[in-house]
């Protein structure tokens, strides 16, 4: 049975997110007449944008509502960093390599134009300065000077917060639709002949940062007497909810709509959800049903409904089905979420082979039968061995039958035969030692495929290190896994003490006469004065005597044998060319 509850929304966990797309307009430059312009833009919040994925867009447009100048934004904008934007003629002549995005515009626009910040496939507005799409005023009055947006620098204050847009003009986020209006938050210096018309602001951190603050969306509630309501945290500010507390979370128990506000005394955000919370039916049909084939069923959910709709379209309190398959109600109670239920009624249908096709196991090895279609349909089993456990363990050649109790009265039946294949005995000895570590070669026994711990897929190995080794053996389906341990033995071995170089390839360098005598080793020569000649750290040393003439050297050798064993060995050597 599965037994599903559904409100009528979709149920939402309330999450703080973290500020995404609040690209700001911290500067604005209206440079000389017939110049052009620059724009300074600012990530103000504690997160990177990442404004080729947002498809963010600077675009500005004229007095006579055209647009002149588009750009896309492209990169990463991280927290508290800047961009500047700017025309052709003000990025190449006005403040020339300050630009980090050019347009194309040549021109310039002398005054009363717009500037926005647009993002995503609808070209949502971020922010602006002037109003878009309003052709109809002149002369806006900017931190209380008239027409400020006409050869002037437009600075942001810190303690404003607000993104502007353009759907009412009246609004706290909005550009006044008026140019009586004075919009207030900006600081205006007019450009003269002489003053810095380059963009200067190079950070930008709002006294308030709100973020998306957000409360989540409205959210029905199913079977809850309580829900919590949490609000993402804004450093620096005082929370206030609609009942008076302060706490980060409020528990709320009714139907209503919830606000909470921040404030830090500067700047106020406030954001409404609304919580509604529902009582829910009961469809519960029961667990799911096993019958012979033609048995006759009725289903009933649990509670009754103002409404009762089935899978087979029937919209009765009950329903009375003859033929096996899956089954569904929707019950919806007077003003409450619906909640639903799913039944599978089963016909004993002939079941074949549900203990699966014959086997053969391995000498050695055993087989646990079950039956996939009785543990699925939970339906119990009983063998011919007299267990009525759902899996049996079998470790010999049997036939084995297994009846299937398909409901009170239908019995299936399926037989399955275990075969035994011969088991694999051969193995690897259980020691090989060697004199040469080298060159030793462990061989698997013949008529296997093989897989050893060193990766190797062959017959035979060569390690060239002491060692436990092991290979598994493949025959049949068959496996078998055996190990050896390839020791060093007590091999004889000398250092040499006479060294003849003349290029016939004997006694011409300096070694054990037995290599891989050493795990590891430093040799030092030196002459009858004590000064050193050489060293080497090659556990085999190879030392060959180069450019010296003819005499008696001394040796000092620290070495660790193969078999750990730690030892000194020092003498002399005489060399003949």
């Amino acid at each position: 049975m599965k037994y599903l509850i559904f409100a009528l929304c979709c149920l939402t966990t309330l999450l703080a997110k973290a500020q995404t797309d609040d690209v700001m307009i911290v500067e604005y430059i209206d440079s000389k007449t017939g110049s052009g312009y620059g724009v300074t833009i600012v990530n103000p919040t504690t997160q990177p944008i990442n404004l080729t994925a947002g498809r963010y867009i600077f675009k500005m447009q004229d007095e006579n509502g055209r647009v002149v100048d588009s750009v896309r934004l492209t990169g990463t904008l991280a927290p508290g960093a800047v961009k500047y934007i700017g025309n052709t003629v003000y990025c190449n002549s006005d403040c020339s390599g300050s630009c980090d995005f050019t347009t194309a515009n040549n021109t310039g626009i002398n005054g009363n134009e717009k500037v926005a910040i647009m993002k995503g496939n609808n070209r949502a507005f971020v922010d602006m300065v002037a109003r878009w799409n309003d052709n109809t005023i002149s002369g806006y009055r900017v931190g209380g000077v008239n027409n400020g947006l006409l050869e002037s620098r437009l600075e942001r204050l810190p303690t404003n917060c607000s993104r502007y847009t353009s759907i009412s003009g009246s609004g706290p986020n909005s550009w006044p639709s008026s140019s009586t209006t004075n919009v207030t938050g900006w600081t205006v210096t007019k450009l003269t002949a002489t003053s810095n018309k380059c963009m200067i602001t190079t950070g930008f951190t709002p006294s308030f940062n709100t973020g998306n603050f957000s409360l989540g969306p409205d959210t029905s509630l199913c079977g809850l007497t309580s829900y919590t309501i949490t609000a993402p945290p804004l450093p620096g500010a005082t929370l206030t909810w609609s009942n008076g507390l302060g706490t980060q979370s409020i528990s709320v128990r009714n139907s209503g709509k919830y606000w909470a506000t921040y404030s830090n005394g500067l700047c106020t955000v406030t954001d409404t959800i609304k919580v509604t919370f529902g009582t829910i039916g009961n469809a519960g049909l029961g667990a799911d049903k096993q019958v012979c084939l033609g048995q006759l069923v009725v289903l009933k959910p649990a509670t009754r409904g103002v409404r009762t709709r089935w899978s087979n379209g029937a919209t009765t309190d009950s329903i009375r089905v003859i033929t096996a398959g899956s089954y569904s109600v929707i019950v919806t109670p007077a003003l409450g979420c619906e909640s639903r239920d799913t039944i599978v009624v089963r016909a004993d249908n002939p079941i074949r082979g549900f203990l699966g096709p014959d086997l053969a196991i391995c000498g050695g090895d055993s087989v646990t039968l079950s039956s996939t279609f009785a543990a699925t349909a939970g339906l119990p089993i009983v063998w011919s061995t007299g267990t009525t456990s759902s899996k049996l363990k079998v470790g010999t050649s049997a036939i084995i039958v297994g009846t299937l109790v398909n409901g009170s009265t239908c019995l299936d039946r399926d037989t399955i035969i275990i075969g035994i294949k011969p088991a694999i005995t051969d193995s690897l000895p259980s020691v090989i030692t060697t004199c040469d570590i080298q060159t030793e070669v462990i061989t698997a026994p013949a008529g296997y495929t093989y897989l050893w711990n060193t990766g190797a897929t062959t017959q035979t190995i060569t390690p060239g290190q002491i060692g436990k080794y092991d290979v598994r053996l493949f025959r049949n389906g068959c496996s078998r896994l055996t190990a050896t341990d390839l020791r060093l033995g007590n091999c004889a071995w000398t250092l040499p003490n006479f060294l003849t170089l003349n290029q016939d390839g004997l006694n011409e360098d300096f070694s054990p006469t037995r290599l891989s005598v050493f795990s590891s080793a430093e040799a030092r020569f030196y002459n009858r004065y004590g000064v050193e000649l050489g060293k080497t750290t090659d556990p085999d040393i190879h030392w060959k005597a180069e450019g010296l003439p003819s005499g008696i050297y001394y040796y000092v050798v620290k070495a660790t044998l193969q078999n750990g064993t730690v030892a000194d060995y020092r003498g002399w050597v005489e060399v003949v060319k």
